[in-house]
């Protein structure tokens, strides 16, 4: 009887070895393949959330007003720089320095921009009914007013936090300045970011604090705004919480004042 051909045990086992060896390698480029496809995805993630954040901050701090000082007829002014007082038989100019102690000694309308390395707060402008919930509209049935006060600040626990607010002047638990404010909770937007800080462009040098309701060079006209604010936030990595991504950004303010602050008033915190 005539044998049939076949493999010997020697052809199988060198033919598993490289069959083994050829899947493996498939295994192995497959798995680079997925971990730099699941970190370009955490990358995106990340600059997502980092874009979406800044892009927040920026519509609130380009909207930011100049604030308002008082008139000086609401002072007693004559419209020229000095103010005349009339009685029955005297008439006493007062001294330009007196007129704007008497204009500083007024609180502006609004704060403009507020703020230090942590913590930023807002004067903005807002249609009336924007954002409104049930309370100030049941409130405020004619639409509310269009000032509003929005405060940006890094929570105690970490995570970004926002309130906005319509009553500026109401002395009331929602009206507390953050982050003296309770269920912090209800604020937080960002739960990644670890980390945050502002800076101030005065049209020469970047400061650490800024006071738009500071008087300028005529000791009477607040300084406003500041010509840009610089963004900076740590953003945990969504991949490794331990890695923290710094991202910055800066932001021109269209109705700065173009005044900078004097170095004493800039070096203060608010």
């Amino acid at each position: 009887m005539k044998a049939r051909p076949g493999y010997t045990l020697l052809e199988v086992l060198l033919a598993l070895g490289i069959a083994t060896l050829l899947l493996a390698g498939l295994y192995v480029s497959m798995d680079v393949q997925l971990r730099l496809a699941q970190a370009g995805r955490d990358k995106i993630d990340d600059a997502a959330v980092a874009r979406a954040l800044i892009n927040r901050i920026t519509q609130d701090v380009a909207g930011a007003l100049t604030p308002i000082r008082a008139s000086e007829t609401a002072t007693g002014g004559g419209g020229s720089g000095s103010t005349t007082t009339t009685t029955t038989s005297t008439t006493t100019s007062t001294t330009d320095t007196e007129t704007a102690t008497n204009l500083n000694a007024v609180t502006p309308l609004n704060g403009g921009v507020i703020g230090d390395g942590g913590r930023l707060i807002l004067y903005v402008s807002r249609p009336p009914g924007a954002h409104r919930g049930a309370s100030d509209a049941d409130a405020t049935p004619n639409g509310g007013p269009d000032l509003r006060r929005i405060v940006w600040w890094l929570a105690d626990d970490g995570g970004l936090a926002r309130q906005e607010i319509a009553r500026v002047t109401a002395d009331d638990e929602g009206s507390r300045l953050p982050p003296d404010v309770d269920n912090v909770e209800a604020f937080l937007l960002a739960a990644e970011v670890a980390s945050l800080q502002f800076q101030f462009f005065d049209g020469a040098a970047w400061v650490d604090t800024w006071d738009g309701t500071a008087a300028g060079d005529d000791g009477a006209t607040p300084v406003g705004p500041p010509r840009a604010v610089k963004v900076i936030l740590g953003i945990r990595s969504a991949a490794n919480r331990d890695v923290i991504k710094n991202y910055q950004h800066v932001v021109a303010i269209q109705s700065a004042n173009a005044q900078p602050m004097s170095s004493t008033v800039a070096g203060e915190t608010p």
